[in-house]
């Protein structure tokens, strides 16, 4: 082998072990981090990675130009929401300055994983989908450890539970591909492992998230003749409808909480304009929240707030807070805890294009394609649940886990045809 070649070979290995690293370094950001400080070691490596993507000018340009992009729309929403909207509320500009390294940092993660991509070509699919699997058992073992042993970590508290959930209902979908395809009793074991914390740990939307995944799977594995095609992709999701609605009427206890309390009445309240009197418990916060935030989208015509802007709104309307909440009260913002509807109000009409393109993509891809392939039934399965499971987490912007698990999805979807990909 030619000498130049082979070094060249062997740096591009080497990168690609350092971006890995990076990853795994961002993922598991809330305990890989300095004691006592807001330092993780992510934000520390962020330097190293940006100089190793400029060896890359094709990567460092659109790195800078979607960090650029972002500074000039994002500045001109909060101009107009401080300026016109909003003229009670005072500039926050150390706000502006963390959502501007919030979303540089996605930006990043989103620039180390095309460029490993690039690098790996058809072998991204099930190398990178490795490391995914790898990763959400270890966040699993994480949740675990935190709950037996509540001081595991030291001085290194675990993030909300609720994100962890969040994680598992993100990866479930791929777990579920690949102990159908492999028939591998340990994918079997991690799932219900996975569903065990979910119900210990008392993350209800991510429980109710992964339960709708599996009819998902069995949705997306519906296959007939041509004629009775569209009826059997309706079947089961009716069916499926019909047995959750009678689960609800039976109005059962999930650690101590009525199903219809936490499902139905927050529903009617909201499609009624009807909000709690009070709101010092979880649910009835979420729900006068939530619907705060539908109407701002009406309101602003289609403007968004600006990065982060939604939760300092939140807090001037939202003073009389339980007690307990002590780390909202001192806090200069709330969180709305429901990422997709944050990110419409924050982006406005981009953030609902973006949102409702997947949507879209998904209805027709499950009406349209008799057989599915495997990448295929994965996007349908996470984008169905994603509104569901994504209401839990608090502060979306640093799971960038889900950011790395819906990337891969993004890039293999493009790259379906012309990389044949047909496995998970």
């Amino acid at each position: 082998m030619n000498k130049e070649l082979y070094f060249k070979m062997n740096n591009e290995r080497y990168t690609e072990k350092i971006f890995y690293f990076i990853l795994t370094l961002a993922v598991l950001s809330d305990i890989l981090r300095i004691p006592g400080t807001t330092y993780t070691f992510f934000r520390l490596s962020i330097p190293i990675a940006v100089l190793i993507i400029a060896l890359y000018p094709k990567w460092f340009r659109r790195l800078i130009i979607g960090g650029m992009v972002f500074v000039f729309i994002n500045s001109i929403f909060n101009v107009i929401f401080y300026r016109v909207y909003r003229t009670d509320l005072v500039f926050d500009f150390s706000a502006y300055i963390k959502y501007t390294i919030l979303y540089f940092s996605i930006f990043l993660i989103v620039v180390l994983i095309s460029i490993i991509k690039e690098k790996e070509g058809n072998r991204f699919e099930k190398k990178f989908g490795d490391w995914l699997c790898f990763m959400g058992m270890l966040l699993g073992i994480i949740l675990f450890l935190s709950d037996i042993f509540p001081f595991f970590f030291g001085n290194l508290p675990i993030d909300n539970p609720n994100n962890y959930g969040c994680y598992i209902a993100a990866i479930l979908p791929i777990y579920l591909l690949r102990l159908q395809e492999r028939k591998n009793i340990v994918f079997l074991l991690m799932i219900v492992f996975f569903f065990l914390l979910l119900y210990i740990n008392d993350c209800k939307a991510s429980l109710f998230g992964c339960l709708f995944q599996i009819v998902l799977l069995f949705c997306v594995n519906t296959k007939s003749t041509k004629g009775s095609f569209i009826i059997r992709r309706l079947t089961v999701p009716m069916l499926a409808l019909f047995i959750g609605v009678g689960v609800i009427l039976l109005n059962p206890t999930i650690n101590g909480y009525s199903l219809q309390g936490i499902i139905m009445e927050p529903i009617s309240r909201i499609l009624t304009d009807n909000p709690y009197p009070t709101y010092t418990a979880s649910v009835s916060f979420r729900t006068n929240t939530t619907l705060f935030a539908l109407k701002q989208i009406w309101e602003m015509k289609g403007i968004g707030f600006g990065a982060g802007n939604l939760g300092i709104a939140l807090k001037a309307e939202f003073p009389d807070l339980n007690p307990e909440y002590v780390q909202a009260l001192n806090g200069s913002s709330l969180n709305l805890h429901n990422a997709w509807l944050e990110f419409m109000v924050d982006w406005g009409f981009l953030g609902i294009i973006l949102l409702v393109f997947p949507l879209l993509y998904a209805i027709k891809l499950y009406l349209g394609k008799n057989v599915l392939r495997a990448i295929e039934k994965l996007s349908i399965i996470f984008i169905f649940s994603f509104p569901i499971w994504v209401i839990g987490p608090s502060n979306v912007y640093t799971m960038y886990f889900l950011f790395c698990i819906i990337l891969y999805i993004f890039i293999n979807i493009r790259n379906l045809d012309k990389d044949r990909i047909n496995y998970i």
